[in-house]
């Protein structure tokens, strides 16, 4: 049900999810507190066994290839998409300017689990690629 005026937002009641996806988002958080507080809300809304992936996370010792990030593109069949979305960003007049404003954030994951299993019984590291972007990580958990 929606939530009253005043930027209150949605208000869930009942615990509905079993699945939580969170992709490309952790990256342009402040702190790695942040992330450990949006577990800690996705705990309160989801069933017991909910699996809630955080997918493509910016990690320490990450640096961008793009000559694997679209050789990685051709082979599993998304070059031409991710080909006109890199033209389109460097025909955009403002990205260097966003590009240079925002800060990404840099998660150690090792550090990031070890407060995460005060809140969470399950976390599983994923070194698989889920995005184009090679080399970031993942984190699998259940409640």
């Amino acid at each position: 049900e929606g939530g009253g005026g005043g930027g209150g937002g949605m208000r869930l009641k009942k615990k509905n999810f079993s699945i939580v996806l969170c992709n490309s988002v952790v990256q342009y958080y402040n702190s790695q507190k942040e992330i450990i507080d949006l577990v800690k809300s996705v705990k309160k809304i989801v069933n017991k066994n909910c699996y809630f992936l955080i997918s493509d996370i910016e990690v320490v010792g990450y640096k961008k290839n793009y000559v694997k990030l679209f050789l990685n593109g051709l082979f599993h069949g998304y070059f031409i998409s991710l080909l006109f979305m890199t033209f389109n960003l460097f025909l955009y007049k403002d990205y260097k300017k966003i590009e240079k404003k925002q800060k990404l954030l840099i998660v150690d994951c090792k550090k990031l689990i070890k407060k995460l299993k005060n809140i969470v019984p399950e976390i599983k590291l994923i070194d698989e690629s889920l995005t184009a972007n090679i080399g970031r990580k993942n984190i699998l958990l259940r409640f």
